[in-house]
């Protein structure tokens, strides 16, 4: 049951991540103008914080869980499934990858926001929107204390 819940949590945030991800994304690159809406932006910050979380909890559990079992190992079985079983380490992988992109393509726009789309005959930005800089600074701030968190277990 347990592998159940998790498989599907990871999954659902997984996805909802992405996809308010993708969508405000695809707006800030070829939409001159554009703004996320409140759904969006609720969409991205829910899901993004229970990926996070998720992400979090189960490396800090494989970590904390010590033993000489291999890390994949450990992951398997916080996840629910059994040791030997790939799919939990590999859910909590695509999970961990979904994040990363999603947040390094808002980086990006951060540090280069001429590729932010304008309107026609507009100079290019010399500073990102609002939201892509607060998903920027949000995102290196979730990575780097996640990384601070997790350091002292390893």
């Amino acid at each position: 049951m347990r592998a159940i819940i998790k498989g599907s949590f990871a999954v659902m945030a997984g996805l909802l991540y992405l996809l308010a991800g993708a969508t405000v994304l695809a707006g800030a690159l070829w939409t001159a103008g554009f703004e996320p809406n409140t759904g969006q932006t609720y969409l991205l910050d829910a899901a993004g914080a229970a990926l996070v979380a998720f992400i979090s909890a189960q490396l800090g559990l494989a970590i904390a869980t010590g033993g000489t079992d291999s890390f994949r190992s450990k992951v398997n079985t916080t996840m629910g499934a059994s040791a030997t079983a790939d799919w939990g380490a590999r859910l909590l992988l695509l999970d961990a990858l979904i994040f990363g992109v999603v947040g390094l393509l808002f980086v990006l726009l951060w540090v280069k926001p001429d590729l932010v789309a304008v309107a026609g005959g507009a100079d290019s930005l010399t500073n990102a929107p609002e939201y892509v800089d607060m998903y920027s600074r949000v995102f290196l701030g979730v990575v780097f204390a996640a990384l601070a968190a997790l350091a002292p277990s390893a």
